[in-house]
């Protein structure tokens, strides 16, 4: 189990449930997600509040099953919808809804307890100064750390000690499915490996690339990132600056899977809204 404690004490849930309703429960939430996720989106970019937005959230929740994150999301069961829409109500759907909330900021750091990815969302707020909803993304994430330690004692301190950075439990990751800065070099370095052609075992050797050569590429990315985010908020374009932010943490996290791309959804929402109006 790779997510954190706190997420399996989530996940208990689906034990009083059968596989089959278990399924059917997960996917029409995710598809109630991507639903909310481009209504709320659209909203977000000036558009009233009516039934033929409504309608265009629906059909545009059912099109965008067809691009690859989502639709391996919904395949493997994943969680990263979820994660987004968490974030994304946090950070940018809560304008519409309580402008003034004092929250602000504990949406992303429940959104890391489940995953950790998420939690570059409080190196985006620190940039942007938002002191405190960045104190609160840390707050949140630290509840979740008590509840896990409270429900799962041994297990959750297991994690946090041991597990927590053992990434072979994750997966190989010179594998193409790992779609992170990391994974790119890794395949790289198997690729021109002349050892591939010489071997003929389907498994071949790991190709992991040591840090000093992965993180100083992750993290000029990851300044670009971060710096074409600042820019999209301060210019009052705040869905697409939590977008760039997420698709900036997927690009840099050591595995990013097909189905941590979902930021694709409010990217393609933003991309629609613009071409409609010119």
């Amino acid at each position: 189990f790779t997510y954190p404690p706190f997420s399996a004490v989530v996940f208990t849930v689906f034990a009083l449930m059968s596989a089959v309703v278990a399924k059917i429960v997960w996917w029409v939430a995710i598809f109630l997600a991507l639903v909310a996720t481009v209504y709320l989106g659209m909203r977000t970019l000036g558009y009233k509040a009516d039934s033929k937005l409504a309608i265009f959230g629906v059909c545009g929740a059912i099109c965008v099953t067809v691009l690859e994150p989502v639709r391996t999301t919904i395949w493997l069961g994943q969680i990263n919808v979820f994660l987004m829409f968490i974030i994304l109500l946090d950070l940018v759907f809560l304008d519409l809804l309580h402008p003034r909330s004092r929250l602000r900021g504990l949406g992303v750091g429940i959104a890391a307890g489940l995953k950790l990815t998420p939690a570059f969302f409080v190196v985006y707020l620190l940039v942007l100064r938002r002191w405190r909803a960045a104190a609160m993304a840390v707050v949140g994430f630290a509840i979740t750390v008590v509840i896990g330690y409270l429900v799962i004692r041994a297990d959750a301190h297991q994690y946090w000690t041991t597990y927590v950075t053992g990434e072979s439990r994750i997966g190989r990751v010179d594998s193409p499915a790992n779609q992170s800065v990391n994974g790119f070099i890794a395949q790289m370095l198997a690729y021109f490996d002349v050892r591939r052609f010489s071997e003929p075992a389907p498994v071949g050797p790991l190709f992991s690339p040591p840090d000093w050569m992965w993180m100083p590429v992750a993290l000029v990315a990851a300044i670009l990132g971060l710096w074409a985010a600042v820019v999209s908020y301060r210019r009052g374009r705040r869905l697409l600056s939590v977008t760039t932010a997420g698709m900036t943490a997927a690009t840099v996290s050591p595995f990013s899977w097909g189905h941590h791309w979902v930021w694709v959804v409010p990217l393609l929402v933003v991309a629609f809204a613009l071409g409609h109006r010119l």
